[in-house]
C-alpha cells in the first residue's frame, strides 16, 4: 500500500517530539535527572546494544546525565548549527556557558540573534568522543525525529552551519536534502560563529539569514 503524503508542520513536530517523554519523567522526579537511563524509551535497547559492542570507553553513551538534543528555539531559528553529539564530562553542566561563548560575536553583530540561532545534535547522548552507530544497527528512533525536524527546517530556508567534512558527510547522509539547502562551513572544529571561522563569506550569509524577514513564523 502507498502511504499518503502528510505535510510536516510545527504542530506535528511539537506533538510528536520524543523528548517530551523524557521531560515528563524529569518533571515527575521533582525536576531532577533520573539515577539511570535518562533517555527516550525507544532508544534504550539501541544504546545498550551499542555500549555492549563498543570496546573504547570514550565512545560509550552516557545516560546517567540528561541528553541534549537541541540548543535554542529550533523551530523558530533562522540559523542552525549541525553538531555531532554533546561531549561527556562527569559534571556536564556547561552547555549554556559554552553556547553563550560560541555565539558571542554574532550576537554582538546582530542584535536579537540569540533568539534566532539554534543547534541540533546528530546524537543527543553524551560521549567523550563521537562514534556513529554501525550501519547494520540503523538509526536511533530519536534520530528519525531529528531527520524530520531538519527536513522541515530546510523547507523554511534556514541557514545551516557544519564543522568539517566528517560532520558534513554524516548529516548529509542522514538528510540528503541538505544538498539543496543554504549551508556554511566552519574553518575549524571550533563552533564559534565569527568572520574568521566561517569559510567563503559564510559570516555574511549567517548575518543575512538572521536579519531577513522571517516569513514563516
Amino acid at each position: 500500500t502507498i502511504k499518503p503524503f502528510i505535510m510536516e508542520t510545527k504542530e506535528t513536530l511539537l506533538k510528536e517530539n520524543p523528548w517530551r517523554e523524557v521531560a515528563e519523567k524529569i518533571e515527575k522526579n521533582g525536576y531532577m535527572r533520573l539515577e539511570k537511563l535518562n533517555a527516550y524509551a525507544d532508544d534504550i535497547p539501541f544504546i545498550e546494544e551499542f555500549n555492549k559492542r563498543t570496546k573504547n570507553p570514550d565512545h560509550q553513551l552516557h545516560t546517567e546525565i540528561l541528553p541534549y538534543p537541541f540548543i535554542g528555539d529550533v523551530l523558530g531559528a533562522r540559523v542552525v548549527l549541525l553538531m555531532s553529539n554533546p561531549e561527556y564530562k562527569p559534571f556536564n553542566d556547561e552547555q549554556d556557558w559554552y553556547w553563550a561563548k560560541k555565539t558571542r560575536i554574532i550576537r554582538e553583530a546582530v542584535p536579537g540573534a540569540e533568539t534566532k540561532i539554534a543547534a541540533v545534535q546528530l546524537m543527543a547522548y553524551h560521549s567523550r568522543k563521537y562514534k556513529p552507530f554501525p550501519e547494520k544497527m540503523g538509526l536511533l528512533p530519536s534520530q528519525e525525529y531529528t531527520k524530520r525536524l531538519v527536513k522541515y527546517l530546510i523547507a523554511k530556508d534556514v541557514v545551516f552551519v557544519y564543522r568539517g567534512s566528517k560532520n558534513k558527510a554524516r548529516w548529509f547522509d542522514l538528510v540528503p536534502e541538505l544538498e539543496n539547502a543554504t549551508c556554511v562551513e566552519l574553518s575549524s572544529r571550533n563552533a564559534c560563529l565569527s568572520e574568521k571561522n566561517c569559510k567563503d563569506g559564510g559570516f555574511e550569509i549567517i548575518k543575512t539569514g538572521l536579519t531577513e524577514d522571517n516569513l514563516f513564523v
